[in-house]
């Protein structure tokens, strides 16, 4: 029986020499896709690079993806997120933002298929990525995009996204030595000229504005 594929994927090759001496590959992070290695982040390591670099690579293997009433065992999350980066992010105050995020979603849940994906992916997900604001705005744009790929009517069914809890809004005043200590630099700050401090005191105002902020009631 053959082997499951893994789908792509990112790798770290080391350097790689042919016989002859020649370099055959530095070493960096490459995509894996079966037997084929492509290079992502042309020999610097950059890892940030590598996974934006993962992310199109799925997402351009899979295009298109608009096959109606599909079974969503059968689909894979860069459908989703395909069609959704296409028709709805670009209406987004911040489309590069959101597509930033499903990046990162890509690089998770890239090649799962949208009905495997369950509560216990989804907690996998956020404890990875720090079980914070970011993991759940970035699981929020999975819904969405699960969401508007089944309400399109491309598959037949869309599972159930477990966010991370909120966390708690954090209320914190400054305290005496902090609240001087911005006021002092703000008074202070000088425009500075090819490296060297001039005379001009360019934050004055905002030191007033702080001053004013602070003893408001």
């Amino acid at each position: 029986m053959p082997r499951t594929s893994k789908g792509a994927r990112l790798v770290w090759r080391a350097e790689s020499r042919r016989a002859d001496g020649k370099l055959r590959n530095a070493a960096g992070w490459f995509i894996r896709d079966g037997a084929t290695f492509i290079s992502a982040c042309g020999g610097t390591g950059d890892r940030e690079r590598a996974e934006k670099r993962l992310a199109s690579h799925i997402t351009e293997k899979y295009r298109p993806a608009r096959e109606r009433g599909r079974d969503p065992a059968t689909v894979p999350v860069a459908d989703a997120v395909s069609v959704y980066l296409t028709d709805v992010a670009p209406s987004h105050a911040k489309p590069k933002e959101t597509a930033d995020r499903l990046i990162v979603v890509l690089t998770w849940f890239g090649d799962t298929k949208i009905g495997d994906i369950d509560g216990k992916m989804c907690r996998d997900y956020a404890k990875a990525h720090g079980n914070g604001a970011a993991a759940r705005r970035q699981l929020e744009d999975l819904r969405a995009a699960l969401n508007n790929y089944h309400r399109e009517g491309y598959v037949s069914s869309a599972p159930a996204i477990v966010l991370p809890a909120k966390a708690a809004p954090r209320d914190r005043w400054l305290t005496r030595d902090e609240a001087a200590a911005l006021l002092r630099a703000a008074w202070r700050m000088r425009q500075s000229w090819k490296g060297r401090p001039s005379d001009r005191r360019t934050a004055r105002h905002v030191a007033r504005f702080i001053l004013v902020a602070l003893t408001a009631r």
